[in-house]
């Protein structure tokens, strides 16, 4: 389809402006115009995207053969605190696998540098047990470091846990390790990204306010001084 796929600011933006966004289905270019306000080639973008639906739902019945659910901010069970905490930054749209209960439980992030002495990971895994007793599903970016080492301790501690990716979903849940969990219901990955995608700085980041605003607490257990994505991601999520 010769037509950009729509940003989130961009989906957010088109929902303030129309009743419904069924409209868009409903409605030919010039009516969307005409009775709602939308600009020509707007309008027009958006009827071809339309007819790019075909082709959509085979890639969803692909996502789907991979265990990998396609979940808009139109279905149940779309994580709307999401959208209450990051606005217009919030995807309208996610891939999810595994148990997506646990999206509506009380999360608890723990998150801090890739290379950490043995005292911050105690730290790390105490806080994760501790979240685990109290009924609380601890919130992982699933990186190399504090992030694996929380997450560790809170499945050890026959806890439950929402991870956030950096690379896509369909490469994280190919593991056979992230697979069990998957099919035993002990962990939910949630990615705003595309299924395929591999590691970039940027895409961390991003990463990052999904893993706080899941949460409704989140630790730094360590982080470099004034560098670093968990010092940036901490710092963006206080002045938000």
């Amino acid at each position: 389809v010769d037509a950009k796929p729509l940003a989130a600011g961009e989906i957010w933006k088109l929902l303030s402006r129309l009743p419904q966004i069924g409209l868009v289905l409903e409605c030919s270019a010039e009516t969307l115009v005409s009775d709602h306000g939308l600009e020509v080639t707007e309008a027009e973008r958006l009827k071809k995207l339309c007819g790019a639906a075909t082709a959509f739902t085979f890639e969803i019945e692909r996502l789907e053969e991979s265990g990998i659910r396609l979940l808009s901010f139109l279905d149940e069970g779309f994580p709307s605190h999401l959208v209450d905490v990051l606005g217009t930054k919030a995807s309208a749209f996610l891939l999810v696998a595994g148990n997506i209960d646990l999206l509506e439980r009380t999360g608890r992030g723990i998150v801090g540098s890739r290379n950490a002495s043995q005292e911050v990971i105690e730290v790390a895994e105490s806080a994760a047990r501790a979240a685990v007793r109290h009924g609380d599903v601890v919130v992982s970016g699933l990186a190399r470091g504090i992030d694996r080492v929380a997450m560790s301790a809170a499945l050890e501690a026959d806890g439950e846990v929402i991870g956030v990716p950096t690379e896509g979903l369909r490469r994280v849940a190919s593991g056979n390790e992230i697979r069990n969990l998957v099919h035993e219901g002990r962990i939910c990955l949630l990615s705003p990204y595309a299924p395929d995608v591999g590691f970039s700085v940027g895409l961390a980041m991003g990463r990052n306010r999904f893993v706080y605003a899941l949460s409704q607490s989140t630790l730094v257990v360590a982080s470099d001084l004034k560098k670093g994505g968990t010092w940036a991601g901490a710092e963006e999520a206080l002045k938000g």
